[in-house]
């Protein structure tokens, strides 16, 4: 199941980075963007979803971070 939930959660954060999150100027702006899309998959979703919602704003938050250390 692990493997799976993160399969589509580095999809979806692919398909974030790819269309808005490379864009930014401001990373609190991306963070907030990741953390909202992942707590969009938490509410009133199955258990798989939720594991997706969060391994979504783990990948996210992660790839914001590293953006920044260019």
């Amino acid at each position: 199941m692990l493997l799976s939930t993160l399969i589509l959660a580095s999809i979806v954060v692919s398909l974030l980075w790819f269309s808005i999150l490379e864009k930014l100027k401001s990373s609190k702006i991306g963070y907030f963007i990741v953390i909202l899309v992942g707590i969009a998959f938490l509410y009133r979703s199955p258990v798989h979803s939720i594991y997706i919602g969060i391994e979504i704003m783990g990948l996210g938050c992660l790839v914001i971070w590293m953006k920044n250390l260019r």
